[in-house]
C-alpha cells in the first residue's frame, strides 16, 4: 500500500516537473525545425560551393565571402548595388513608418468623432497581402491605363522610370505599413496614466512640452519595439519592388538578389553567404537603433 502511494506521489512529482516543458514542446519543435535547423544549414552552406546537386557540394572555405566582398566581381557588384537600394529604402521608409503612425495615433487618441472608423480604415491595408496591395497600386499608377494619369491627363512613368519607381514603392509601403505601428502606438498612449498629464498641467506645461516630457518617455518601450521591428521589416523588403517594378535593376533589393542567386542561378552556397551578411547588417542596425531609443527614453525620464 505504501509502495502504491509512493508511486502515485512520484508520478505527480515527475509530471509537475515536466509539465512546463510539455507546454513549450510544440513551440520548441516548430522553432528547431523551421528556425534553428535552417540557420545552421545556412551557415554550413555558406562555406560550400553547393549548386544544383546538394549531395555533390564541396567545401570552399571562405571563397563565397571573398567573392561577395570583391566589389569588382559580377556577384559582388550586383549584391552591393542591391544592398544600396535596400539601405535607400530603409533610410527613407523607416522614419516615415515611425513618425507618421505616431502622429496619427496621437491625434486619434483625443477620441474625436469618428476616430474608430478612421483607425479601422487606416489599419485595413495592413491585413491585405503585398500582392493585393501591389495590384491596387498598379491600377492607380500604371503608366498607360493608370487612374492617376487618366484623371490628371498626365503621362507620368510611375512604374517604368526613376525617380517615380521609388516614389511609387514608398507610397505603397507607407499606405500598407502605417496601420500596424499606429495600433501599437495607440495601445501605448492609452496606457499612459492621466495623472502624469494632470501633473504637467499643474506645472504649466503646454501641449508640446507634454509630448516631449510625458508622452515620449512613457512610450520608450513601445518605441523600442516598433523601431526594431520596423527596421527588420524594411530590410526584408521584396514584395513592393517585385510587384510594382518586376525585373528592373534600378529597384532590385538585396532579398531579390539573394532569391535570384539561389533559385535563378542555383547557387545555394553563395546565396547562403549573402543571407548571413544581410543578417549581420540587420543585427547591427537593430542594436544601434535600440540603444539610441533606450538612451533617449532614459534621458527624457531623467529630465522629467
Amino acid at each position: 500500500m505504501d509502495n502504491v502511494k509512493t508511486q502515485k506521489f512520484n508520478v505527480k512529482k515527475i509530471f509537475k516537473i515536466l509539465s512546463p516543458y510539455l507546454f513549450i514542446l510544440p513551440y520548441m519543435i516548430f522553432f528547431i525545425t523551421f528556425c534553428l535547423v535552417p540557420v545552421i544549414l545556412t551557415v554550413i552552406l555558406s562555406f560550400t560551393d553547393c549548386a544544383d546537386d546538394i549531395s555533390a557540394m564541396k567545401w570552399n572555405n571562405f571563397a563565397n565571402y571573398k567573392l561577395i566582398f570583391n566589389f569588382k566581381s559580377y556577384t559582388g557588384e550586383y549584391y552591393w548595388k542591391a544592398m544600396g537600394h535596400t539601405l535607400l529604402f530603409v533610410g527613407v521608409q523607416f522614419p516615415i513608418l515611425i513618425i507618421v503612425p505616431f502622429l496619427i495615433a496621437y491625434l486619434l487618441n483625443f477620441k474625436l468623432k469618428g476616430f474608430s472608423i478612421a483607425r479601422a480604415l487606416i489599419y485595413f491595408p495592413g491585413i491585405l497581402s503585398i500582392t493585393t496591395v501591389g495590384i491596387i497600386f498598379i491600377i492607380f499608377l500604371d503608366s498607360n491605363t493608370g487612374i492617376f494619369n487618366l484623371m490628371f491627363k498626365k503621362e507620368i512613368p510611375w512604374l517604368t522610370s526613376q525617380p517615380y519607381q521609388w516614389i511609387s514603392i514608398f507610397l505603397l509601403s507607407t499606405w500598407w505599413g502605417i496601420g500596424g505601428n499606429m495600433i501599437l502606438f495607440t495601445a501605448g498612449l492609452q496606457n499612459i496614466p492621466k495623472e502624469l498629464y494632470e501633473a504637467a498641467d499643474i506645472d504649466g506645461a503646454n501641449s508640446f512640452k507634454k509630448v516631449i516630457y510625458v508622452t515620449l518617455p512613457s512610450l520608450a518601450n513601445t518605441f523600442s519595439y516598433v523601431i526594431v521591428m520596423t527596421i527588420l521589416s524594411c530590410f526584408n523588403v521584396m514584395g513592393q519592388p517585385m510587384v510594382l517594378t518586376p525585373g528592373t535593376a534600378s529597384t532590385e533589393v538585396v532579398i531579390q538578389n539573394i532569391y535570384n542567386t539561389a533559385f535563378g542561378a542555383n547557387k545555394y552556397g553563395r546565396a547562403s553567404t549573402m543571407s548571413l551578411i544581410l543578417a549581420a547588417i540587420m543585427g547591427v542596425f537593430s542594436l544601434l537603433s535600440l540603444k539610441v531609443a533606450l538612451n533617449k527614453g532614459g534621458s527624457n525620464n531623467e529630465k522629467h
